[in-house]
């Protein structure tokens, strides 16, 4: 059992990558520990743990119109939502009526996104930047360039919830705060939502015996 450490650079607003919980041990025991620190000064900044009960497995994935990426910004169109309880019929706008979605992501801006299969150097896990519409959205990848998905590629989405403790944490009055879940989640993701000076870190320590 080892602790799991995220950092952020204070300097500006952002996400740190999402840390994935595994789900079937049990109890599910995930300890939180936010801490903040600058070598060079005092410490300052906000930030706030999401969090999200959703479906990451490969059971959730799912085919869209279309990826592509012009630069750094990533832009998925026809997402229609998770799969209908009839699965998929094949690859591209595929239609997954009864879905519960209303056929749209119903993302959000910080939403987390998973993309597989890309065949573009776009897998990777990433939040949603903006909304473009109820079936499209774009993504920010820290690596530039233009392609294009592959028809095999696949997306996994996520609703992120605040942390109802660790929520606008102020590192310069609170450098280090702890919590918990008393209930199982399926990943945890550290944001800084007013920058400051420094590094924030997320350290998340999980046990329990896997069934």
């Amino acid at each position: 059992m080892r602790a799991t450490r995220v950092s952020l650079n204070l300097g500006s607003t952002g996400y740190a990558p999402t840390i994935l919980h595994d789900t079937w041990q049990t109890p599910n025991n995930i300890t939180l520990a936010l801490s903040g620190a600058n070598g060079s000064g005092a410490v300052s900044g906000t930030c706030t743990v999401l969090y999200t009960v959703d479906d990451l497995s490969d059971a959730a994935a799912r085919f869209v119109a279309s990826i592509t990426q012009s630069t750094n910004t990533i832009t998925v169109t026809g997402d229609n939502g998770w799969p209908g309880p009839g699965g998929f019929t094949g690859t591209g706008n595929i239609s997954q009526a009864g879905n519960g979605d209303a056929g749209a992501h119903n993302l959000v801006v910080g939403d987390m996104v998973i993309l597989e299969a890309t065949g573009a150097k776009m897998d990777g896990i990433y939040t949603v930047t903006t909304v473009v519409s109820a079936t499209s959205y774009t993504l920010t990848s820290m690596l530039s360039q233009t392609a294009t998905a592959s028809q095999s590629a696949r997306v996994t989405s996520a609703r992120m919830y605040t942390h109802s403790v660790l929520a606008a944490i102020n590192l310069a009055t609170n450098p280090k705060s702890t919590s918990n879940y008393t209930f199982p989640v399926t990943s945890s993701t550290l944001q800084c939502t007013i920058a400051g000076a420094g590094i924030a870190t997320l350290a998340v320590l999980q046990g329990g015996m896997s069934s």
